[in-house]
């Protein structure tokens, strides 16, 4: 009996994830204002009423956010710990984002779309998962960083450039698109922010 329910459980948790996975996708790609219950069930493979059961749209997209600030708070927190405190910390915690998200460019994708007032109607989103990360990064790299303008400059134009990536990735003339999940245009990307932060950073 044992064995039996450990292995609905487990079947269970499969469907969830399924269900999660699937409604992050189609978030990132159309945003929740454009996303139904339905389109949810069909890229998990489930019918509607196991989408509503594990939370439904408005649900789902709560709890996506939710685990995706979880996961950049855990990434901080260990970054807090390893970094020394006699390191460049600005560069040492760049390095640090850079590798999260473009590991995660769907979250941040998501984020993307709530700029251009995705989800309207829930007012908290911020509050609750967006400004907990930001004040961790700030404790991180200390006042004197923080409190400078400049700094808060690059840290917007920082931001602004991760999510239009994990949007569009790098456009080229004439041709398709280098996807963001290429790694060839991660690459690009890593080295462009990399000579961004050494030329505009606070001196």
């Amino acid at each position: 009996m044992e064995a039996h329910d450990e292995l609905r459980r487990r079947g269970e948790e499969a469907g969830y994830d399924r269900i999660h996975a699937a409604a992050r996708r189609l978030f990132a790609q159309l945003g929740y204002d454009g996303t139904t219950t339905e389109m949810i069930a069909d890229a998990a493979g489930v019918d509607r009423q196991e989408v509503v059961a594990a939370g439904g749209r408005a649900g789902l997209y709560r709890r996506v956010l939710e685990r995706f600030h979880r996961e950049q708070c855990e990434m901080l927190d260990r970054a807090a710990e390893e970094i020394p405190p006699d390191a460049d910390r600005m560069r040492a915690l760049m390095d640090r984002v850079l590798d999260f998200y473009l590991g995660h460019l769907e979250g941040l994708a998501i984020w993307q779309q709530r700029a251009m007032s995705d989800a309207a109607d829930m007012t908290d989103l911020e509050e609750l998962y967006r400004d907990p990360v930001h004040q961790r990064a700030v404790r991180i790299l200390g006042a004197d960083i923080a409190d400078n303008a400049e700094f808060q400059m690059l840290f917007s134009v920082f931001g602004w450039c991760l999510s239009g990536f994990a949007v569009l990735g790098i456009p080229l003339p004439g041709g398709p698109a280098l996807e963001p999940e290429d790694p060839h245009a991660q690459a690009l990307f890593r080295e462009y922010m990399t000579e961004l932060l050494d030329r505009l950073r606070p001196r």
